[in-house]
Formats: structure tokens, sequence, C-alpha cells
């Protein structure tokens, strides 16, 4: 049977895209680095990467349309490789388990409570490691169009479904389109459902305060200090929670891909600042942690309202965003935080 899933190509907002983990972690699986070692895969019956028409579905699998063209796809996939983020965050939101994937010590990191499950997901890496994949014996490879460039040599290993992603405020759609891909859409819609209940209450909640308090989210990188523009995942978020946001200086960031000035910070004139880290690797960490250090001692820091009252606030990189696991996360962050 026939089935199209929608590949969906939204207008980039104002901000470097994907400004977050994906600046450099995740867009360092493409272009840069992902084909390191790809000469030396073996792939048996490959004699290169060269494109071919799919023959046509059996009664065990069903074709998919994704962004990149056709793939037939097992009706009940066993062996699921994500090299994506947002893959993996949708099969673990639906109670599955890759048998690889990358970012999988971040995943963990951000949710201790589900670490465990991830014990026998093997690592690929990031960039992920072409013959690492190949050794898993996957029947389903899920990802974005963020690894492209490698598209014909994955869907010699297995069947490759890859969707369009340009910002991390897309991971709704996302999420339910890798559904759709596992026949899992009533699964995902239910998981969406109760988070916008979730956020619905929050909404509620912070409607009955007078003042509403305004709120500014920022990301903490080795250059300094990033505020999160609309098309981002904490913007949805905030939108959803109905969560006035600090939005003086969107115009001034808008497609810039620097972070803030000094005398941009001074003009942050929020109620409460959210400060999510970065991270990528321990090297990465520990410089991101030095900068952030050295941006909190200055006079200029310490002149803002929020520092000022003791309304800012440190919070993990599922911030991010990279599904509804995170989503739920930072909801939980803002009702501790805002409703104090």
């Amino acid at each position: 049977m026939k089935q199209s899933v929608r590949s969906f190509r939204p207008v980039a907002c104002g901000a470097p895209e994907l400004a977050t983990l994906e600046v450099e972690a995740v867009e360092n699986l493409t272009r840069r680095r992902f084909l390191i070692g790809a000469g030396a895969l073996v792939l048996a019956g490959c004699g290169g990467p060269q494109a071919a028409a799919p023959p046509a579905p059996s009664a065990t699998t069903r074709r998919i349309t994704h962004a990149l063209g056709e793939a037939d796809v097992p009706l009940n996939p066993q062996r699921i490789v994500t090299l994506d983020p947002y893959a993996l965050e949708t099969l673990a939101s639906l109670n599955m388990q890759p048998v690889a994937a990358v970012a999988l010590p971040i995943f963990q990191a951000n949710y201790p409570d589900r670490a465990d499950t991830m014990n026998s997901v093997q690592d690929v890496g990031i960039p992920p490691n072409l013959e690492a994949v190949a050794q898993v014996q996957p029947d389903l490879i899920l990802g974005t169009t963020l690894l492209k460039d490698s598209h014909l040599l994955l869907q010699q290993i297995a069947p490759t479904v890859m969707f369009e992603l340009q910002q991390s405020g897309q991971w709704k759609e996302v999420a339910r389109s890798f559904a759709d891909v596992l026949s899992k859409r009533p699964e995902i819609d239910q998981a969406l459902a109760h988070y916008e209940q979730r956020a619905l209450a929050l909404k509620q909640a912070l409607a009955t305060r007078n003042p509403a308090p305004v709120v500014a989210t920022m990301r903490s990188r080795q250059d300094g200090f990033w505020l999160d523009a609309p098309g981002f995942f904490p913007y949805t978020v905030l939108t959803d929670a109905g969560v006035q946001r600090f939005d003086a200086l969107d115009s001034a960031i808008a497609g810039t891909k620097s972070a803030l000035s000094l005398e941009q910070v001074s003009q942050i004139d929020a109620d409460v600042i959210f400060v999510w880290q970065q991270e990528i690797s321990a090297q990465n960490t520990q410089q991101v942690r030095e900068k952030r250090e050295e941006l909190l001692q200055t006079p200029i820091w310490q002149t803002l309202k929020a520092v000022q009252t003791g309304n800012v606030h440190l919070v993990g990189s599922h911030w991010i965003g990279w599904g509804v696991l995170a989503a739920q996360a930072m909801l939980a962050d803002l009702e501790q935080y805002l409703l104090k």
C-alpha cells in the first residue's frame, strides 16, 4: 500500500538556523564530518551510492514518501536506527527503543528517569559512524534532511526516511511525521494532547497573575548568551503556555549569527530569565560554563531586574527541544519558577 507522509518546509524565522545544539552538533552529522571514514565502509552487494528506483512494495512493507524520495519500510520495524535526536525522542515518547541512535548520552542526561531504558541501545556517535550503523543490521533508519548528503549511502544499509528540518520550532510536525512512518499517529497525538492540556493549565494559572511575569530565555554558549527567538522550541512552548515573552530585541537579533553584545544584554528588562546550557562534549561543556561565569560577573549583568530580584534560573539542556518529552520537562520548569 502507498502512504504519503507530509514533509514540511516552514520559513525560517529571525535567528540562525537551528540555533540550538543542532548548530554545532547535528549539523556536524552532515557535511564536514559525517562522511569521514565512509569510504572504508563495506556494504554487502554495494558498489557505491548509486540511486535506484525502489522495487514494488511487498506484502510486509509499505511505501513512504518523504523529503528525499520514497522508501519501502517494514510494516512492523524491529531494528530502528535514529540518526536524529528528534527521531530518538519520538520513539522514546512512544515507549519504543531503537537499536542504535545518535545523541544518546545527551538524551540520558536530559531524562535520567528514562536512562535505563536506553542501556541496550548502541550509541553511534556524533557524527554517527556509518560502519556502526551497518553492523546493527537495522530494518529502518530515521533522520532529517540535515543528513541529506548521506542519504544514498544510508538507504543501501536499510530503508531510510528523512523529513525536512529547518528549526527546532517544528518539533510537533517532526514527531507526527516520524509517528506516521511507524503507524503510531494516534499514540503521538495522545502524547501531544497531554502536553497541550498541561500547557493550557499553566496558561490559565498565569492569567490570574497581575501583572503577568515577562520571561526571557537564553542559551549559554561558548561565545556568550543568545536569546531564543521566534521559530525555535522554547518560543513554541512559551506561546502554548501563555507566557508573556520578552521580545524587545527580536528585530535586533533577527538573522544574526553572533552572541548578544553587552549593550544588548543590558536591555533585557525581563522579570524572569531562564538560562540553559548548550552541551555537546565535555570540553565544550567546560568552555560554555567558563564563558557563562565570566558574563555573570560583569557589572552589566548585575544591573538586570531579574538578577536583582533573584529570578534567574539555570535549567537543563532539554530546553533545546527535540520533542514531547522536552516540552513536558520545560513546562515543569515553568511551573516550578513562575507559579511559586
